[in-house]
């Protein structure tokens, strides 16, 4: 048990003069590392790490030279750098002789995404020179993309490329919109016909993702070179889960339970899923008029307080208003 300050020791009657003269001429002894704490500071790191990178990877995917604060990302890939260097440290620091369960997989989980996805950035040119404006070149071959060093990374990038361009350039008749703004109308156009040239017209935006569903799509090859890289390791979503303080295996049955309860209380009938955004929209109708829009942060966040969860506490960032190049 580690010695804490204030922590009185009781010598023998014997032994008490030649304890009390050791003590006077010794150095106090420096308390004993907890096991958990070397583990916590490197969880700490290995947030903060994540985080920046997250930024970084934003700005960079929707072509931007700095970040929402106006920070270059050539300054940001620096930070990274040292913050990559701060974490191998503490990482190395961690005994995993001593650790179990849990902390020993959160470990392992740490070493290798470190290794495998958060590499150094300071002067590579995919992070420092964003993408341009220009249309990306969609008609890939996933496979062979994915086959080239360094593909998995290649191969998301390409992938994000093309649907962050799909669904800014969404074409209804003579208009283009995007993403966002047609499922925002199919809650409020009252003509189905309407509703459904809206939802069709987003075809090219999941065909950018998944081209035409078939195995060797974009989307199911990055996900299998993604399952084949980690192996038997955890998957990116139990290490989030864990950053978020949540057990990792609790997050099948909730997202079971949520999905049992939807389908308890819809009505067991086919819609189309045009008229289902329609329906999905009667409460935004009744209520957007009601409303301020520049209420809806604050009732939102009061919502996920009222289910336990402070999103600022969490460091949850919304980035709501419309802007050119926006992370789709």
């Amino acid at each position: 048990m580690p010695y804490l300050p204030g922590t009185v020791i009781h010598a023998s009657t014997g032994l008490a003069p030649l304890a009390l003269a050791a003590a006077a001429c010794a150095s106090p002894p420096a308390p004993a590392t907890p096991p958990g704490a070397p583990l916590a500071a490197a969880e700490s790191s290995y947030a903060e790490l994540r985080d920046l990178r997250d930024h970084i990877e934003v700005a960079t995917w929707a072509g931007h030279g700095t970040a929402e604060d106006g920070v270059p990302l050539a300054t940001l890939a620096l930070r990274q750098d040292s913050l990559r260097l701060r974490l191998a440290s503490r990482l190395a620091a961690v005994d995993s002789a001593r650790l179990r369960g849990d902390d020993a997989r959160a470990l392992g989980v740490m070493r290798r995404t470190l290794a495998r996805d958060l590499g150094p950035l300071s002067g590579t040119r995919t992070t420092i020179e964003p993408a341009s404006g220009a249309r990306p070149r969609c008609e890939y071959d996933a496979a062979a993309l994915a086959a080239v060093p360094g593909g998995l990374d290649s191969l998301r990038r390409r992938l994000y490329a093309c649907y962050g361009w799909a669904q800014s350039h969404v074409v209804v008749g003579a208009d283009t919109l995007d993403r966002l703004s047609i499922l925002g109308a199919l809650a409020r156009t009252g003509e189905a016909a309407r509703r459904r040239e809206l939802f069709l017209a987003l075809g090219p935006v999941w065909r950018s993702v998944n081209g035409d569903g078939a195995p060797g799509s974009p989307y199911r090859t990055l996900i299998a070179l993604e399952a084949s890289r980690r192996g038997r390791g955890e998957p990116p979503g139990a290490a989030q889960a864990r950053g978020a303080g949540l057990p990792p295996d609790s997050l099948e049955p909730w997202l079971r339970s949520i999905l049992e309860t939807w389908h308890d209380v819809t009505p067991d009938s086919l819609v189309e899923p045009w008229d289902w955004y329609y329906r999905a929209g009667r409460a935004a109708r009744a209520l957007s008029g009601r409303i301020p829009r520049e209420r809806l942060a604050a009732l939102n966040a009061e919502v996920w307080r009222s289910l336990g969860a402070d999103v600022r506490a969490l460091r949850v960032h919304y980035d709501l208003e419309p802007r050119d190049g926006k992370d789709p």
